[in-house]
């Protein structure tokens, strides 16, 4: 889905790729330390220390071929079509791709994990601890119930998000990790500083959806709607958190920015506006079909924002 409100969206891994070449023709350095520098018409025939602990899965039908031990320990499979052409998998991490076409060439795919020469990579939301749970709404596996309001709880993250934003929970359609307490939807993370105002994040839960997850139906949005939450820590996003509020599949979006709510104080459903930050666009009408509501905090253009809170109380009159 494409949204191009500023910092609004509907809900929806910083893998790192290392790349590096390596000079020669099947050229290949193993954990144990050696390099296999033999071309692609060298034989070698006697027999070396080490152990090669490599599985040959095909059959090479270049004119390097090794009929020796190796005196490194390869733990990935080689294969051969005109050249050498092997994985090798250290025991730091990186998975080491080597292609022998006029030249080799080197494509770490992995992670570093353990040792290497690699650049380690770790998203925002590394380490973070979600706010303990703590509120009036009913959450089991994920699923919420809250007086006459059911469905799953969900974190979401823009599709257009800079690379320092993340939000913990991760959800996706087979639940959130980590999961869900039994009171509140709890997220904590980091909006990074963003001058388009792409970045943006959000919690929230489904209005009217059945347990098994097949029909996600709508309600009509009553005069007022009072939202509980708790913040925690002291990251100035606890201070620009939105309440959001979206019709079946997300098409309309209406919001009421942060300053303009208070926990625990009803919100009168026509304080909802599709461009809340100006309140330029339309405002929502009492009746009109709703799906979901979230709680979200959009990036600044100067200031990174960190945040921790809970989504613990929803209530329609």
């Amino acid at each position: 889905m494409s949204i191009t409100q500023r910092g609004a969206m509907g809900p929806m891994l910083l893998v790192s790729t290392i790349l590096s070449e390596l000079v020669g023709c099947g050229a290949r350095v193993d954990v144990g330390g050696a390099t296999d520098t033999s071309t692609q018409t060298s034989v070698n025939s006697g027999v070396t220390t080490g152990a090669d602990t490599g599985v040959n899965t095909g059959t090479s039908t270049g004119t390097d071929y090794n009929t020796g031990v190796g005196t490194g320990v390869n733990t990935g499979v080689n294969w051969g079509t005109g050249g050498a052409h092997s994985i090798n998998v250290p025991t730091g991490g990186v998975t080491h791709t080597t292609i022998a076409t006029g030249g080799s060439k080197a494509i770490n795919t992995g992670v570093v994990t353990a040792t290497g020469t690699g650049t380690t990579f770790v998203s925002g939301c590394y380490g973070l601890t979600v706010p303990p749970a703590s509120g009036t709404l009913s959450v089991a596996y994920g699923y919420v119930t809250t007086a006459t309001l059911k469905g799953y709880g969900f974190t979401w993250a823009g599709s257009l998000n800079n690379s320092s934003t993340c939000i913990t929970p991760t959800c996706n359609t087979t639940g959130c990790t980590p999961a869900f307490g039994s009171s509140a939807l709890c997220a904590a993370g980091v909006v990074g500083a963003d001058t388009s105002y792409n970045s943006v994040v959000g919690v929230g839960f489904n209005l009217n959806q059945d347990s098994s997850g097949m029909v996600n139906s709508t309600v009509a949005a009553p005069a007022n709607i009072t939202i509980i939450s708790t913040a925690f820590g002291a990251g100035v996003g606890n201070a620009s958190i939105r309440v959001q509020i979206t019709d079946a599949g997300a098409s309309t979006i209406w919001c009421v920015e942060a300053g303009k709510w208070t926990s625990g104080v009803p919100i009168p459903i026509t304080s909802f506006n599709t461009s809340c930050w100006d309140y330029s666009g339309t405002y929502l009408s009492a009746g009109t079909p709703i799906q979901a509501i979230h709680l979200v905090v959009p990036s600044d253009a100067i200031q990174t924002r960190p945040f921790g809170f809970c989504l613990a109380g929803v209530t329609f009159d």
